[in-house]
């Protein structure tokens, strides 16, 4: 085994400790995982450097450019099947409301929205071209509203009222 590979773990390790204590969060958020992703990163690194040692010693050089493109394609291919769809899936409810502010000019009343009231107005305003925009309303009264409307989906759970 490289020297890389137990240095990368205890790396991956100490990035990831401090988030085994948080007892409110069933999972680790994405973003709280890019430290760790460099210690997985060097681990990779150090699998290539052995891949291209044995294929220099068998004389297959041709076998290094076709690793990488490998991986290239593995990880376009993920992106562009699994990590799109759910990406698509989470902005869905941001586009609804969006749709529903080109459309009206009055307050817009919601009984859920998965993400702040803050970026909900801060997407009105940045998504409607008109100089009229209506403002967004996320609390107990709006969701009693006639009008209110459901943001939320099943991937993207929010504020219910």
């Amino acid at each position: 085994m490289p020297p890389l590979v137990p240095i990368s773990l205890v790396w991956m390790i100490v990035t990831l400790l401090p988030y085994s204590f948080l007892t409110y969060m069933p999972r680790v958020p994405s973003r709280h995982t890019y430290w760790a992703s460099a210690g997985l990163a060097l681990i990779v690194a150090s699998g290539f450097l052995a891949f291209r040692q044995r294929a220099a010693i068998s004389n297959r050089r041709w076998l290094i450019p076709a690793m990488a493109t490998i991986i290239v394609v593995h990880q376009f291919v993920y992106l562009w099947t699994v990590l799109h769809r759910r990406y698509t899936f989470r902005a869905e409810p941001t586009e609804q409301l969006l749709k529903v502010a080109r459309e009206t000019t009055q307050s817009i009343h919601a009984s859920c929205f998965p993400y702040s009231a803050v970026i909900a107005q801060y997407a009105i305003q940045i998504g409607t071209e008109r100089s009229s925009k209506p403002e967004f309303e996320l609390s107990p009264e709006a969701a009693k509203h006639p009008d209110a409307r459901d943001f939320c989906n099943s991937i993207v759970e929010g504020t219910r009222y």
